[in-house]
């Protein structure tokens, strides 16, 4: 074990001030590596977070136009039986050629949902 006395030397004050040099030095490279890391994975943090942004909006338009290809059959039907009403109303010849159209409407509503990809 050093002598205690010999800590006044200037050799070893000189030996400790350099250690304490070494050691702000290595401190400082540690604090920059790690600022490096940090904004690295804030980089990829943000990235995949537009990402998931971007495949959210494209999910909501795909349910979107579903939504609204739906709508349209559902509407189709309806209007062809307000179209059937208003052939009763003038005449029955009419009628036929309306209950065809629900008839179209639903076999379309029926092979949309049969040629739908599964989820």
């Amino acid at each position: 074990m050093p002598n205690l006395d010999d800590m006044d030397q200037p050799g070893v004050k000189r030996d400790l001030m350099e250690l304490k040099a070494e050691l702000k030095a290595e401190i400082a490279e540690v604090k920059a590596e790690l600022k490096a890391e940090i904004a690295e994975v804030k980089a990829e943090l943000k990235a995949e977070i537009l990402a998931s942004e971007h495949r959210l909006v494209e999910k909501m338009r795909d349910m979107q136009s579903e939504i609204l290809r739906g709508f349209e059959a559902f509407a189709r039907g309806n209007f062809a039986r307000l179209h059937a009403f208003d052939a009763r109303i003038t005449g029955a010849g009419v009628e036929i050629a309306a209950a065809n159209m629900r008839i179209e409407a639903l076999e379309e509503r029926v092979l949309n949902l049969e040629t739908r990809p599964p989820r």
